[in-house]
């Protein structure tokens, strides 16, 4: 390359003058078409290379972006969910507490008066009946609970990352009907489920754990469910110790 082409090829191109332009006035003073080519060829792909350069920054800034909004608004959205989910529950439970404090309340009258007791005991039947719709098929259910795959043991935690330490915690608290201790494996996971509180996406996996103690014939399975929470009992067969 020449120097002194190269700087008259620049001035040329800001003074507006296209290639051919250049060419001609360099062929006219002399100059060979060969040198004129290289040195134009050589001028031009300084600019190509920058213009590519600038054209990746600016793909590669918007794909940031795009990931960046794309991961805000998934955490926003699991937060939205877990918060709505503890409303939920809360909820629940002060519709029960005021349910039992309105069966306390209720009192017949010591003088006999059969329509008033009727009245009453209707309320109370009403206020019972309400609570029995409000529990879950854990408390409906007490032979399946643990069991089966519709009806596991809800210990949460899978939001606090805490999930599989709640389970092992659970595992552990358990003894034979004799207070035997148990003995236990993490079987693997199954059986996707909706959750509100699952960690991608709208869907969790329960686990599930073979458990046993000396005198029982056969190890048993049990379904944990470490997304959502639920009264902790003891499956049936077992003693959970508090």
């Amino acid at each position: 390359m020449n120097q002194q082409l190269q700087d008259y090829i620049k001035e040329a191109r800001t003074a507006g003058m296209n290639d051919e332009q250049i060419r001609k006035v360099l062929l006219e003073s002399g100059w060979s078409e060969v040198d004129i080519n290289t040195n134009l060829e050589s001028s031009i792909k300084p600019e190509k290379t920058s213009g590519m350069k600038k054209s990746l920054i600016v793909s590669i800034v918007i794909i940031i972006v795009l990931i960046t909004s794309i991961i805000i608004g998934g955490l926003f959205l699991r937060q939205s969910r877990i918060l709505n989910n503890q409303d939920k529950n809360n909820n629940l439970s002060e519709e029960i507490v005021k349910n039992e404090a309105n069966v306390k309340n209720i009192s017949v009258s010591p003088q006999g008066n059969k329509e008033g007791s009727l009245l009453e005991e209707k309320k109370a039947e009403s206020i019972i009946d309400m609570e029995k719709e409000t529990k879950t098929d854990v408390d409906l259910v007490d032979d399946e609970y643990g069991y089966a795959e519709k009806n596991p043991i809800k210990v949460g935690g899978a939001e606090k990352e805490q999930g599989p330490l709640n389970e092992r915690k659970y595992i552990e608290s358990l003894r034979g009907p004799n207070n035997e201790k148990i003995k236990y494996e993490r079987a693997g996971s199954c059986c996707f489920f909706k959750t509100p509180n699952a960690t991608i996406g709208d869907e969790g996996l329960l686990d599930q754990y073979e458990v046993s103690y000396t005198g029982i014939e056969k190890s048993v399975t049990l379904y944990l469910n470490m997304y959502d929470y639920g009264e902790l009992k003891a499956p049936k067969g077992f003693v959970l110790l508090k």
